[in-house]
């Protein structure tokens, strides 16, 4: 996904890079929205089944 993938001048690779690091950081927080979301709508109060792992583990 690039919001903005047309709008910025060519060779500003810095901009391209924040401008990349922050679409993806949205991207992360609406992921982790939809989960929220879909563990309210399963009315699941157990935060228990909840994990971390890294990313070189895939999830499980």
């Amino acid at each position: 996904m690039a919001f903005d993938r047309h709008t910025l001048p060519t060779g500003d690779e810095e901009a391209l890079a924040a401008s990349a690091n922050f679409t993806g950081l949205v991207l992360h927080l609406c992921s982790l929205l939809h989960a929220t979301c879909c563990q309210a709508l399963r009315r699941d109060p157990n935060l228990g089944n909840l994990s971390l792992h890294g990313t070189k583990e895939p999830p499980t």
